[in-house]
């Protein structure tokens, strides 16, 4: 993909640093992107889905299990819809940094993935260590919801098709 400014000088060429990358199906644009047309409804209609299967994650363990393993089930599966929401965000706020300083867009990408990892670590050391919920069902929601999420949204930017 070669990112074009509007007067349609190349970035590449014109000496300014262009923020033109995919990472795992999370676009960042140059100054000037207009942006897709649905981009904010792609992670909606996600996150909308992986709610969903953390509900259906949750009642199928408390179903073949005991009430803390379903609980544990849930938590985790809050754990990656929420994950999923504060990079639903960080890809939003870099890309509105990405038009001033494209720079600026790529270190906000890298402090949310931290920002997340950090979350995840504790939250689950939380659940595990206070609240004392069973780690395999917790695991387990946050691997079915966290997966929905990569599913759907992945799905959904193919069909978006290639970017111009």
């Amino acid at each position: 993909m070669i990112a074009v400014e509007p007067g349609g000088a190349n970035l590449y060429t014109s000496g300014r640093p262009a923020l033109a990358c995919c990472i795992w199906g999370i676009h960042c644009h140059p100054p000037g992107y207009i942006g897709l047309p649905g981009h904010a409804s792609m992670h909606n209609g996600a996150l909308v889905i992986q709610a969903a299967l953390a509900v259906i994650c949750a009642a199928v363990v408390l179903f073949l299990a005991d009430t803390a393993s379903g609980l544990a089930a849930g938590y985790g599966g809050m754990l990656a819809l929420a994950n999923s929401y504060l990079l639903a965000r960080r890809v939003e706020q870099a890309g509105e940094l990405a038009r001033s300083s494209p720079t600026q867009g790529v270190y906000a990408l890298y402090l949310g993935a931290v920002q997340r990892f950090v979350l995840v670590l504790v939250v689950l050391g939380i659940g595990m260590g206070v609240l004392k919920l069973p780690p395999g069902p917790m695991l387990l929601g946050f691997a079915v919801t966290l997966a929905g999420y990569l599913v759907t949204a992945g799905r959904q930017a193919l069909s978006a098709g290639p970017e111009r």
